[in-house]
């Protein structure tokens, strides 16, 4: 989460709203009036801001519910572990190795997501 919530945080200072396709409407080149040209445009942009900001929170705030979905879902799944294990006949168990070579590789798969996080993190950081 902390990834997402940083490159967002990096997107929002890094990209202007003049940059954006729909800054410029030439509907608004045709009001006469400036001060009412400016009024509209300072409304509108304030609408396109608001907008994105709205987006990016609900694109968190997803990315968050579906990340609490998952961990519980992993959780469960691993104190349902021991109770399969034990209901399983004799000669279908897993060995204590075999058990230990498993935790071995869920544990290297996790320092290899914590590896690959970092470089993400660290690469978005320099740019």
């Amino acid at each position: 989460m902390q990834l997402l919530e940083s490159r967002i945080a990096h997107h929002q200072t890094s990209s202007s709203f003049d940059c954006l396709p729909i800054s410029h409407v030439p509907l608004f080149d045709s009001i006469n009036n400036a001060d009412v040209r400016e009024q509209l445009y300072t409304q509108y942009r304030q609408v396109i801001e608001q907008s994105k900001m709205d987006m990016f929170n609900l694109y968190i705030s997803s990315a968050t519910a579906q990340m609490q979905h998952y961990q519980r879902q992993h959780n469960d799944q691993i104190k349902k572990m021991p109770q399969d294990r034990c209901s399983l006949p004799q000669d279908q168990k897993l060995t204590p190795i075999m058990i230990d070579l498993i935790e071995q590789r869920a544990n290297i798969n996790a320092e290899r997501i914590e590896s690959i996080y970092n470089f993400k993190a660290q690469t978005l950081s320099i740019h």
